[in-house]
C-alpha cells in the first residue's frame, strides 16, 4: 500500500507513521494514559473535573462545522449532566459523527437533537442526516464510527446506534446516563 501526502507524493516514512497510529492502544485513543494518573486534556483527575451538560457539548461539537446546514435542538437537555469521565469522549464522538456527514452525507440539513425524558434516567443526543445514507448490510462501519464513536462511548457506558439506508439518510444515536448534582 502506497500512502500519499497532501501534495499527492509519496509518504515515504508515513506508512510507518500510520501503522504506529492504528496499533496504538485504546487508552492512547481516549487521551487517558495511565502514565498522567488517570488525568485528561484538561489535567484535572476524573472526579475533578466540572460537569457539562449534553446541550452545551453538543454545541461544543459543532463549533468546527459552520459549513454544515446544522439545527440544534438541545433545549430538552440543559439541566440534565453528563459525569465527567463522559463528556470528553462525547464531544470527540458527536465531532466525529459531523466530520461523516461532511465528509460523506452530502446533506441539505442536519439536526442535532438532546433530550433527557422525564422518569426514564437518561439523556439521548442524536444526530440526523438527509444525505446520502448507506447499506448497512453490505458497508461495514468505517473506523470513525465504529472506533472513535462507539467503542469509545461504550468504554463510559454511554449506547450508542446508527441507523442508515440508502437516499434515506443516517441517524446517531447516544444514550447516557446523568452524572451525580
Amino acid at each position: 500500500m502506497l500512502l500519499a501526502s497532501r501534495n499527492g507524493q509519496g509518504a515515504g516514512g508515513g506508512a510507518a507513521r500510520v501503522w504506529h497510529f492504528l496499533e496504538q492502544s485504546d487508552a492512547d485513543l481516549t487521551g487517558a494514559c495511565p502514565s498522567d494518573g488517570g488525568r485528561a486534556e484538561d489535567g484535572l483527575p476524573a472526579g475533578e473535573r466540572p460537569e457539562v451538560m449534553p446541550a452545551e457539548l453538543v454545541r461544543q461539537a459543532g463549533e468546527g462545522f459552520t459549513d454544515l446546514p446544522i439545527d440544534y435542538a438541545v433545549d430538552l437537555a440543559a439541566d440534565v449532566p453528563v459525569p465527567p469521565a463522559v463528556a470528553g469522549p462525547l464531544r470527540a464522538a458527536l465531532a466525529t459523527v459531523l466530520h461523516n456527514v461532511r465528509s460523506h452525507a452530502a446533506a441539505g440539513q442536519v439536526v442535532v437533537h438532546a433530550d433527557a425524558p422525564p422518569g426514564l434516567g437518561r439523556w439521548e443526543v442524536s444526530v440526523r442526516d438527509d444525505g446520502r445514507g448507506f447499506d448497512q448490510a453490505c458497508r461495514p462501519l468505517g473506523f470513525g464510527p465504529r472506533v472513535q464513536v462507539s467503542r469509545a462511548l461504550a468504554e463510559v457506558g454511554v449506547e450508542s446506534e446508527i441507523r442508515s439506508a440508502p437516499g434515506a439518510g443516517t441517524v446517531v444515536l447516544l444514550r447516557g446516563r446523568p452524572g451525580e448534582r
